[in-house]
């Protein structure tokens, strides 16, 4: 019962925010090394090594950088980034990504183009959860515009791209054998009233998509994925820099997905301490609070409370199935004109636990 509150009050919070809005506009740190180059007048780059540990992929070491920038002279205009990172794990696993977010034309137009190559463990369905090895690659693309009916910057509809291909490493029990692509074409809305897209103090973000992957358009597999995203932020203390932050999240496929396309619990947003993929299912709900606070130079910290859980059809979730996730981190603002934090959580859940270094809040 104090499982569904929970949700029940993550959603009446993140919805309040946007009844109002029509009239407002990965991990155990044991060295960083910073440099923050002030390249001209509206771009900053920064740079960091790191060594890290999570659930997913053991001890890694890596290195990332994130390019903060504006992409004209514009004061109302957000900024735009950049983002790469790598790391090699010692369970042999590896990732490269590149991440740019651009914001153009008064924030009316907003790209957003995800590519990462990568060698990662999937947990497969089934009861004792074996894992495979695979080789994947993919972009994930979206581009919002304003709607016809769009008040302002803040309401967009969005056109998505979302290409993998995943290649299973000594796969058995007939695992991939349809095919390594899964593509889809879809449309997203997004109703965005933050103060800041790094540290938001006030607004919140209210965004949903429909991804349709097809046969006729290349995909191996037939389906479609669909996903909820409510955000909602309380500013507590301006001088202290306290914010409130809920999050409400929902994926759900339908058709004939391939295990590893499932909505899956846990990682470093969201349900933080569990593996990601461990459990997975056709169903994926989950909330969270986070408490965020300054406490000294450059120096703040986070306390967060999620529950969460997976289920093959929507009226099978039980309190039983819920899974409750809670922890703590540390804050390191690199980027003070931008307010981009370096981030360090560690993640409780039932009888498991994470470690996540990353940049930016969790959500």
């Amino acid at each position: 019962m104090k499982g569904k509150l929970l949700l029940v009050v993550l959603i009446v919070i993140c919805l309040a925010d946007h009844v109002k809005a029509q009239t407002s506009s990965e991990d155990s740190i044991h060295s960083i090394v910073n440099a923050d180059l002030l390249m001209s007048h509206d771009m900053r780059i920064t740079i960091y090594p790191f060594t890290y540990y999570t659930p997913e992929i053991n001890f890694a070491i890596g290195a990332g950088g994130i390019i903060t920038f504006y992409a004209a002279e514009d004061q109302i205009l957000r900024p735009s980034k950049i983002g790469i990172a790598g790391y090699y794990s010692t369970s042999n696993q590896y990732q490269i990504g590149f991440s740019p977010q651009v914001y153009l034309l008064q924030n009316r137009i907003f790209i957003s183009v995800k590519t990462f190559l990568m060698d990662k463990i999937y947990f497969t369905p089934d009861v004792d959860n074996p894992e495979v090895d695979a080789q994947v690659y993919g972009v994930k693309a979206e581009v919002r515009v304003p709607a016809l009916f769009a008040f302002k910057e803040i309401r967009k509809l969005g056109f998505i791209f979302d290409y993998q291909h995943v290649e299973i490493k000594d796969a058995g029990q007939g695992l991939g054998e349809n095919g390594p692509h899964t593509l889809g074409l879809g449309l997203g809305w997004s109703w965005d009233t933050r103060d800041h897209i790094f540290y938001p103090s006030s607004g919140g973000l209210f965004r949903v998509q429909a991804v349709f992957f097809s046969k006729r358009f290349g995909s191996s597999y037939d389906f479609n994925r669909y996903e909820v995203d409510l955000r909602r932020y309380i500013g507590l203390n301006a001088e202290k820099n306290q914010v409130l932050a809920f999050q409400l999240y929902a994926d759900v496929a339908r058709g004939s997905p391939p295990f590893y396309r499932l909505p899956a619990l846990g990682g470093s947003k969201i349900m933080r301490g569990y593996k990601m993929g461990k459990l997975r299912d056709m169903h994926y709900i989950a909330g969270q609070i986070e408490f965020r606070t300054h406490i000294w130079w450059r120096i703040g910290t986070a306390v967060f409370l999620g529950i969460g859980g997976v289920s093959e059809e929507f009226d099978k979730f039980s309190l039983d199935s819920m899974k409750l996730s809670y922890g703590i981190g540390l804050r390191f603002k690199f980027n003070q004109k931008e307010n981009v934090n370096l981030r360090v959580d560690i993640g409780f859940g039932e009888n498991t636990r994470g470690i996540y270094f990353n940049v930016e809040e969790a959500f």
